[in-house]
């Protein structure tokens, strides 16, 4: 596995003993790299929908990054799957809530991903990554996320995506 230990402020790679060497994934160390980078910005509780929408933005700012959708292909080869997640996927958000931040966090990553396809990554990157400034510490429901990304693009653009981020 890898992950981000916030009490340690520390990333960790798994070796390769399941998966290929996760170091090595490009968009897993962008992952892990966002975590420690939501940490430091806003302290999100790691359940429900703030520990999803954590997930998520950590997807998509890896997949931003490589301009891939899809995180952890080529760790995932050595198993035979394609990829560990996917940012581009048709997940709605209340019906396919599971409670496990991994999983809802793919609704939260197709919304992010969906508001890149609208506005384009330069605008999208600087207003998801604002947004965190405007989300509260602890339990942020995704309507709260939505609602700092609005706040976001007030603040950055006057209000110009307004219209495009309700209709994502």
């Amino acid at each position: 596995n890898a992950y981000y230990s916030p009490m340690e402020n520390a990333m960790a790679f798994g070796d390769g003993n399941k998966f290929n060497d996760l170091a090595k994934e490009e968009s897993v160390c962008w992952h892990e790299y966002s975590h420690a980078t939501i940490q430091q910005i806003v302290s999100l509780k790691y359940s429900a929908e703030s520990g999803a929408m954590n997930e998520g933005q950590a997807d998509y700012f890896a997949c931003s990054m490589s301009d891939d959708p899809k995180v952890g292909e080529w760790a995932c080869a050595k198993m035979g799957k394609p990829y560990l997640r996917t940012v581009e996927n048709d997940l709605k958000y209340p019906q396919d809530i599971t409670n496990e931040v991994h999983a809802d966090g793919r609704i939260w990553g197709a919304a992010l991903w969906d508001v890149r396809q609208a506005l384009g990554a330069e605008v999208a990157d600087k207003l998801i990554h604002q947004s965190f400034y405007y989300l509260k510490a602890g339990s942020p429901k995704f309507i709260d996320g939505y609602n700092a990304l609005l706040t976001a693009d007030k603040n950055l653009y006057q209000g110009a995506h307004l219209e495009a981020l309700t209709k994502v």
